[in-house]
C-alpha cells in the first residue's frame, strides 16, 4: 500500500519516492496492523523502542520518532500535495500492482483515500 500510494504521489507532484514512503509509513503501518503485529514487535525491537503499549502503538511511535529525528517532512502537505488531489491519487494508486501484495487485502478507492488523508 505504502509504495503504490507513494507512486502515484510521485508520479503526479515529481516527488522523491523515499520522502513520500516516509511520510506515509505510519499511517499504513496502521493499516496493516491487524495483520502484521509480529513484524511490528520485530520493528519496535530493531529501532530500540522502549515504550509500553501494543506492539502497533510501540511500533508506529518509533518509526514516527526516528523520522521526526531526521528532520523529515510529517504531513503530504508540508510537500505540496493539496487536499483536492487525493481522490485522484487513491484512483491512481488502486491499479498499482504493488498494491496487490500489501499484507492486509485493500478493499478499494475509498481505504486508499482514508489513508491519504490521515496523512495530509
Amino acid at each position: 500500500m505504502n509504495s503504490a500510494l507513494s507512486h502515484s504521489i510521485g508520479a503526479r507532484y515529481h516527488l522523491d519516492n523515499g520522502v513520500t514512503n516516509a511520510i506515509l509509513l505510519p499511517h499504513t503501518m496502521r493499516f496493516n496492523a491487524a495483520v502484521t503485529l509480529e513484524r511490528l514487535a520485530f520493528v519496535a525491537n530493531a529501532l530500540s523502542a522502549r515504550a509500553s503499549g501494543s506492539p502497533e502503538s510501540v511500533a508506529v511511535d518509533a518509526v514516527e520518532h526516528l523520522f521526526a529525528e531526521l528532520a523529515l517532512p510529517r504531513r503530504l502537505r508540508e510537500i505540496g500535495v493539496s487536499q483536492e488531489s487525493l481522490t485522484l491519487i487513491a484512483e491512481d494508486a488502486v491499479g498499482d500492482w504493488f498494491l496487490h501484495q500489501n499484507p492486509k487485502p485493500v478493499g478499494g478507492t475509498a481505504e486508499l483515500l482514508e489513508i491519504l488523508r490521515s496523512a495530509c
